[in-house]
Order: C-alpha cells, then sequence, then structure tokens
C-alpha cells in the first residue's frame, strides 16, 4: 500500500508549511547587531547543554561558561538574571532552519521559505540584502529532532488541493481524483 506523508494531511485541512512549522516547532529569534549574531537567553532551554564554544553575554563581551562546560540548572538560574542574550557566531546558524518565510514586502520576492537550512550562502544573501533578524526553528537534535520539517521538505505537495487529491489516490486506487470527490472524500 501507497504511504503518505502526514504533512499531506495537515496540507489537506488547510495549513500552510509556514503553519505547520509554527505548530510543532518553538522559534528562536537571531538579530544582528554591530559586533554580530545575538540570540535571547533563554535558561530553561539551555539548561543541561553542553557549550561546544565559549558563552558570552552579547552586551558585555564577558564569556559566561567555557567551551566543554555544562550549563548547570543553578547556573543558569543565575545567569537568568543578568543575561539578557549570547554572542552567536556566524558558522553557529550554518544548519539552522529558517522559522518563516524571508520576503521581500515591496516586490514580493522570497528570500528563504519556513524550513529551508540556512547555508553560507543564505547568510551572504541576507547580507547583501540588509537582513538583520532571523527566525530560526528551535531544533537542538538531542530533544527536538527536524522530523516534520524533514517531512516537509520531502512531501511533493503544498497546497490544500493537491494533498486532497493524493489522499484520494490512496483511498481510492484506480478511481480518477476531481475536485468534488476529493473535497467529499475529506468532508466524510
Amino acid at each position: 500500500k501507497r504511504k503518505i506523508p502526514v504533512t499531506s494531511l495537515l496540507f489537506a485541512l488547510g495549513m500552510d508549511g509556514e503553519e505547520i512549522l509554527s505548530r510543532f516547532y518553538d522559534h528562536i529569534s537571531y538579530t544582528k547587531d554591530s559586533h554580530g549574531w545575538r540570540q535571547p537567553f533563554d535558561a530553561e532551554r539551555m539548561k543541561g547543554v553542553k557549550a561546544t564554544s565559549d558563552m558570552v553575554d552579547a552586551d558585555t563581551g564577558e564569556v559566561v561558561l567555557e567551551n566543554g562546560k555544562k550549563l548547570v540548572p543553578r547556573l543558569a538560574k543565575q545567569l537568568a538574571e543578568k543575561v539578557k542574550a549570547l554572542r552567536v557566531a556566524e558558522e553557529d546558524l550554518l544548519g539552522q532552519y529558517v522559522a518563516e518565510d524571508i520576503v521581500n514586502v515591496e516586490t514580493g520576492e522570497v528570500y528563504a521559505e519556513a524550513g529551508d537550512e540556512i547555508s553560507d550562502k543564505t547568510l551572504k544573501l541576507f547580507a547583501d540584502i540588509g537582513i538583520e533578524e532571523i527566525p530560526v526553528l528551535d531544533i537542538d537534535h538531542i530533544t527536538i529532532g527536524p522530523y516534520i520539517r524533514n517531512t516537509l521538505t520531502v512531501d511533493k505537495n503544498s497546497l490544500r488541493e493537491e494533498a486532497l487529491f493524493d489522499i484520494y489516490r490512496v483511498m481510492r486506487p484506480g478511481e480518477p481524483p476531481t475536485r468534488e470527490s476529493a473535497q467529499t472524500l475529506l468532508e466524510n
């Protein structure tokens, strides 16, 4: 039997890719300032994380956690009182996923779609056009995996009607789908 991605069912229910991602993942907003990128410090989210590089307070430049050390709950609570944001190296953005469509509102040009992986090319484009805030999906590959995002990427459907036709073909093999038959299937 043929399988369909779960995201096709969500498309059939009227959701779009951005809505699907925001339903399953939180967002982290990276902002650019004169010193580089910064992310808000969230003690709950970062608790238990082992630093892969020095964690630096974005406002003071002070190292708050050294490379290789674990952010224990007590220290996380102490840092939450004084640290508002952490400095983020551009390399740390690579491999993250854009949470929302990034579009030029004047021309309608889409620079990046929700779920796109951030690459060197993407960062260069953002720098060239002056993007100073990037919303990314909160995926750490340990407690939260990219499963729905990956499914969305391989799903050949992107519109409600396409998803309805696909579901109809699975439910009624051999019958050619029509707009009315696919809609009736969903309603029942």
